[in-house]
């Protein structure tokens, strides 16, 4: 993410957080219109600072833990890279993206659980999240 979460997005989560099946009708909406306007999909070509890297894939420095940097424990699963964007910037420690390293990610690979748990991790991640953080 380049920015942090603004109040568009938490309108946006509070409608898609409403239930699972509403959730799921725009998931699917937002794949669909990711195919047929491709130019709206955002990527980073040259490295940057963002607010949040992706979960997935995270480097950390020495220097994040040697100064009060932790990682929230507190979550099952997801919400990780929201949780390590607030504590860096409450630390005042900048967020780099590196776009020529690669990694092979297979998005939700691992994830085989069905749709209405997925949902209700991801919902109890961001509540979390918006408890703790905002």
């Amino acid at each position: 993410m380049i920015k942090p979460i603004n109040v568009i997005a938490k309108i946006y989560y509070s409608i898609f957080y409403l239930n699972s099946i509403l959730g799921f009708i725009i998931y699917k909406t937002r794949q669909l219109f990711k195919i047929i306007f491709p130019r709206f999909n955002k990527v980073i070509e040259k490295g940057r600072y963002i607010y949040a890297p992706h979960g997935s894939f995270i480097i950390f420095s020495k220097y994040f833990f040697k100064n009060g940097g932790f990682l929230d424990q507190n979550l099952t699963m997801y919400g990780e890279e929201f949780t390590t964007a607030e504590i860096a910037r409450s630390l005042k420690m900048p967020i780099y993206y590196e776009p020529n390293m690669e990694v092979a990610h297979v998005e939700h690979s691992s994830n085989k659980i069905n749709w209405f748990i997925n949902f209700k991790l991801t919902k109890n991640a961001y509540y979390y999240f918006l408890k703790e953080y905002l």
